[in-house]
């Protein structure tokens, strides 16, 4: 009997594996959806709020502070916060002293990262006013919140500890919301101010939250322990190294434009983005539960089916999510985020495209995470990011925001390619085998899809 075959055979008896596992996936998503659905109302409000209190010239300009900030941030963390899911994943009686390890290793590391990164950002924001760049280097400080917090939030993940994971997950727009909602009241409309507030109302809520909350869940030692630094910086720092490009591959168009385009260009592309991501709240979540579901797993075989049994049914359903958002688009997004962003129509057709696609590369990237190949991750990506680095040198200037759309579809394609290739060669499965569900594969699917949509409402 082929793998193919065998495969099939055994989604009988369950999607995702044995009945248990299959009910504990099935939760696990259907909280994550719920909470994706929240998440996805505020980012769709603060958006709405943003633009309409901005306009898109100083759109731009918070755009600007907060993309290349948390950016840099992001990379200061060292991957860390996915070493701690992983081990937490593996073994949870030790989920306190992960925690405090990669806390402490962090703290220590970020550091010098930030003092080149405050250096380095005159030059990232070539074109914006000397106040946007000051305000951006202060907004750099969001690494010690991204350490501080991601590193503790993670492990909830790591012991699919969903309730409060998610919970925890609505605090930064909550704040946002609230934020925005002062300064429309006040009549404040500095991108400055704006992103400062929110960088000093984040640290002054969340990490309270985070710590109470994890201290109550995770119970045990949180004395560091030294040993566990080389382990988890030796899958953090590929983890981390593949953020780079990953993390470029997404914002690397949003960069360039803020080095190298008028700021209403860019607070044109920010809504475009905004829009586009509405399609992502249900495979995000399936995204989010696919590594400590896979992790948790100990042979090699159960891991590649369990991953190959999800990616086969999410491909159609990100095609079906992003036909149905592009087909509202023409009419509903300057109905929401008015006329003025009439323009930024064309590049979220084209952004609504990638998205359908980023949504199966970030299945494919957890579940190697989940089977502990992170290295496979950083080579797609950097392949993905050369192809999107070339796109953009060739369409930003003659396209603009449309070129950047572009070049974020061949560059996610590109990483979708090489992911399946890893996958593939990792699994021993065929590329078609990854990607092609069969009729009954898809029959169960809708229905497990309606199941969970009924939960969720």
């Amino acid at each position: 009997m082929s793998r193919r075959a065998s495969l099939c055979q055994e989604s009988e008896t369950g999607l995702f594996g044995t009945i248990s596992a299959s009910h504990r996936f099935r939760k696990h998503v259907t909280i994550t959806v719920a909470a994706n659905g929240v998440i996805a109302v505020f980012g769709f409000t603060s958006g709405v709020l943003a633009a309409r209190l901005l306009g898109p010239s100083r759109r731009g300009e918070l755009a600007a502070i907060q993309t290349v900030s948390s950016l840099l941030a992001t990379f200061a963390t060292l991957g860390l916060p996915e070493a701690v899911v992983l081990y937490c994943a593996r073994d949870p009686r030790n989920a306190g002293r992960y925690v405090s390890s990669a806390l402490t290793l962090g703290l220590l590391l970020c550091v010098p990262l930030l003092v080149l990164c405050y250096m380095a950002m005159p030059y990232l924001l070539a074109s914006q006013t000397a106040q946007i760049v000051t305000a951006a280097r202060w907004y750099l400080l969001i690494a010690i919140v991204f350490i501080a917090v991601g590193g503790p939030h993670a492990a909830l993940r790591g012991l699919s500890d969903f309730v409060s994971w998610n919970a925890i997950r609505l605090v930064p727009g909550t704040v946002w919301i609230a934020i925005l909602c002062f300064a429309w009241i006040t009549g404040v409309s500095s991108p400055s101010f704006l992103a400062l507030l929110n960088l000093v109302a984040l640290t002054a809520v969340a990490s309270p939250i985070v710590f109470w909350v994890v201290r109550s869940r995770i119970k045990g030692s949180y004395l560091p322990d030294l040993g566990t630094w080389l382990p988890m910086i030796r899958f953090g720092m590929p983890s981390a190294l593949s953020g780079v490009p990953q993390t470029l591959n997404l914002r690397l168009d949003q960069m360039l434009m803020a080095a190298l385009l008028p700021a209403r260009l860019l607070g044109l592309y920010a809504v475009a983005v905004a829009w586009s991501g509405m399609m992502s709240p249900l495979l995000q979540a399936v995204s989010s539960v696919i590594f400590p579901h896979i992790a948790s797993h100990t042979s090699v075989d159960e891991q590649s089916r369990t991953l190959l049994r999800i990616v086969r049914l999410a491909s159609p359903l990100a095609l079906g999510l992003a036909v149905g958002l592009a087909l509202v688009t023409k009419w509903s997004l300057p109905l929401v985020f008015g006329h003025s962003f009439q323009a930024s129509i064309p590049s979220a057709l084209v952004l609504i495209a990638a998205g359908a696609v980023l949504s199966v590369v970030q299945l494919l990237e957890e579940g190697l995470r989940g089977m502990g190949s992170p290295m496979s991750i950083l080579w797609s990506e950097l392949g993905g990011l050369i192809v999107t680095a070339i796109s953009l040198l060739c369409l930003l200037k003659p396209m603009n925001i449309m070129g950047a759309a572009i070049s974020s579809l061949l560059g996610y394609t590109a990483v979708c390619g090489l992911l399946l290739f890893h996958v593939s060669f990792l699994t021993g499965f065929s590329v078609r085998s990854i990607f092609v569900p069969t009729l009954s594969e898809l029959h169960q699917g809708w229905a497990r899809v309606r199941i969970l949509f009924g939960r969720v409402s």
